[in-house]
């Protein structure tokens, strides 16, 4: 009784060993990235090299200093570090992609 029940679990084991695994599906991979929503604005080509700033948090760093947008925000749709923002005309309000243009 004992030899047989030893005998159907090795081999019920065995089976279960010898079968191949199940390949995985397909790889897909998306159509669109995320990257698309967190892409980074670049600067209207109108506005000259010397006015140009970074988003850098929520502020627009231009130089050596960071300075709070006064036109629109750094964050949000279009905005993020590395995102475009400019000085008007010399201005001291910094004008930030998410609503300053």
């Amino acid at each position: 009784m004992k030899f047989s029940a030893l005998v159907a679990v090795l081999s019920s084991s065995l089976v279960a060993l010898s079968t191949a695994a199940p390949t995985p599906g397909a790889e897909t991979t998306p159509v669109e990235t995320y990257s698309h929503i967190f892409k980074r604005r670049e600067c209207p080509a109108s506005v000259p090299w010397i006015d140009r700033g970074s988003c850098n948090g929520t502020s627009c760093k231009w130089g050596a200093g960071n300075y709070p947008c006064g036109t629109g925000s750094c964050v949000g749709t279009g905005g993020g570090d590395g995102s475009c923002c400019y000085f008007k005309d010399g201005g001291n309000d910094a004008y930030c992609p998410n609503g300053g243009w």
